[in-house]
């Protein structure tokens, strides 16, 4: 009877070791349900961003009485919505307003625009950002540009990078149309550490007689300052042809960069384009491109901060769109406060021509790529494709998307075929983190007094050598094995009661 109640024990015990663990994982790990996607304005070329108390702030390229806009919306913690407004009016008209938005901890938001062809940056208090007067008076980061971004590191420092048009000079007093690439875009890198009062000096990064564009900058969980962009071909000029896709970082807030790290494809049939990364919680790089050729989507991974990567690698189930179809497509790659890293692609599951784009999501998790998840496929009527996913991570682990959808329907205002701004919102996945308010400030800039032309507080390019951090990959999660223990220990306490019961019945008369 007694080796009859152990062996049941024993059953429970192995019952639990499976289940338990697992169950207890699927609570923390698994994603939260994605809300249904709902239009938030007419427009395109949406950004993105999340303060620390939790609210979302969308800006996009909006029409306003046939001339051009940055419209702004905000999405409360409770899910309402502000209406949408026109912030910055553009005094021009068919001037794409490329744009960029980054919250910092005080409670500012802070801008980046593209106006009659240069980019400019202005600010505002995120509580009063929906009024046109809020936002301060802009100042010219350049002079003749198209793509840009923002980010703020987590000491409030921000960093703005941007695509020049300065490409080839080198037979420009000859004879101009003979250069490789004349008037194409090179990156280009400024920073501020005042709040956007007074910013560096320009730095170009990219240096090269080719195009490089669809510049991005974020900053990674370790700290590291990250910058990438497609090498090759001008969509805005229309002139190169697409090469590479490349990298580089910095470990002190873009005062120096690494050499560049160049992603060829490993093969002469592999032309990749449309580059995204993110680096995952214990420092290994993670970069996703696109394959010009074949609209296959690959990904590699580095453990020792980029001196050697893995060899290109299929993602599983997903194919892009045609190059030819989206040429100005852009892919997000973010990684979430538990270490999971999430893609956002417009594409398709399979090859059917028949079948509209969708906007799916993908995770990688503890090594491997999950299925991919439809978030949004519009109806096949109107030929609604997606395009354009930006992401961000919020205070309790749950996700905010944007991104635009074309569609043939014409816009009755504008007489141009539809274009709407798509919001949707992954449910936390750690609910119990609480929000942070903002660091207390004095009273709120309105107007900012921009100093231009500093003195360069960036060395120019390149500086020095990667840094050796020695880094090394892990596929394992701390919140699984935290959970593992927890489980096993729960079995062992219930091993223990089973079994002085048993023996308790036993010893019965």
């Amino acid at each position: 009877m007694m080796r009859r109640g152990f062996g049941l024990a024993l059953w429970f015990i192995g019952l639990l070791i499976v289940i338990l663990p697992t169950q207890a994982q699927e609570q923390r790990i698994v994603a939260g349900v994605w809300s249904q996607p709902e239009v938030i304005g007419d427009g395109w070329w949406n950004q993105i961003t999340v303060d620390r108390s939790g609210q979302a702030h969308v800006t996009w390229y909006g029409d306003k009485e046939f001339d051009d806009s940055l419209y702004y919306t905000t999405r409360t913690t409770d899910g309402i919505w502000s209406s949408p407004n026109d912030i910055i009016y553009i005094p021009a008209r068919g001037v794409t307003v490329r744009n960029a938005i980054v919250a910092t901890t005080d409670g500012m938001l802070h801008s980046v625009y593209r106006a009659q062809g240069s980019h400019y940056y202005s600010r505002a208090y995120s509580t009063e950002a929906y009024k046109a007067t809020s936002w301060s008076q802009p100042f010219q980061i350049d002079t003749e540009a198209y793509y840009a971004d923002i980010t703020a590191t987590s000491d409030d420092v921000l960093h703005i990078v941007f695509g020049e048009l300065l490409g080839d000079t080198t037979k420009v007093e000859v004879n101009p149309e003979l250069a490789e690439c004349f008037k194409c875009s090179e990156v280009l890198y400024r920073r501020s550490t005042d709040g956007g009062d007074t910013w560096s000096t320009a730095v170009n990064l990219s240096q090269t007689p080719n195009a490089s564009e669809k510049m991005d900058i974020f900053q990674g969980p370790t700290g590291r300052l990250f910058i990438t962009w497609d090498e090759g071909h001008d969509t805005f000029m229309s002139r190169g042809d697409y090469q590479d896709v490349r990298l580089i970082y910095s470990d002190d807030e873009g005062l120096s960069w690494s050499d560049t790290i160049i992603f060829d494809g490993g093969q002469p049939n592999i032309i990749p384009i449309q580059i995204a990364s993110t680096e995952l919680n214990d420092g290994a790089m993670l970069v996703v491109w696109r394959d010009y050729l074949s609209n296959s989507i690959f990904y590699q991974i580095s453990s020792d901060d980029g001196e050697t990567w893995t060899e290109p690698e299929l993602i599983p189930g997903i194919l892009a769109r045609d190059i030819v179809d989206t040429p100005y497509d852009d892919y997000d790659l973010v990684t979430d406060i538990l270490g999971i890293a999430h893609l956002f692609v417009a594409g398709r599951t399979r090859l059917d021509f028949g079948t509209e784009a969708g906007l799916y999501h993908i995770e990688f998790r503890q090594g491997q790529w999950r299925q991919p998840q439809l978030i949004y496929q519009g109806p096949a009527e109107n030929l609604s494709r997606p395009e354009w996913p930006k992401a961000v991570i919020g205070p309790q682990n749950d996700i905010h998307l944007s991104w635009f959808v074309r569609f043939e329907e014409v816009n009755p205002d504008t007489l141009l075929p539809g274009l709407a701004v798509y919001y949707s919102h992954r449910s936390p996945t750690m609910p119990d983190a609480s929000f942070v308010a903002f660091n207390p400030t004095e009273t709120p800039p309105t107007q900012a007094a921009f100093v231009a032309e500093l003195e360069s507080t960036s060395t120019p390019y390149p500086t020095v050598e990667p840094l050796d951090r020695n880094f090394k990959t892990s596929t394992s999660d701390l919140y699984v094995i935290r959970i593992l223990l927890g489980g096993l220990l729960a079995v062992v306490v219930f091993c223990v009661i089973v079994v002085i019961l048993t023996g308790f019945r036993l010893r019965r008369p």
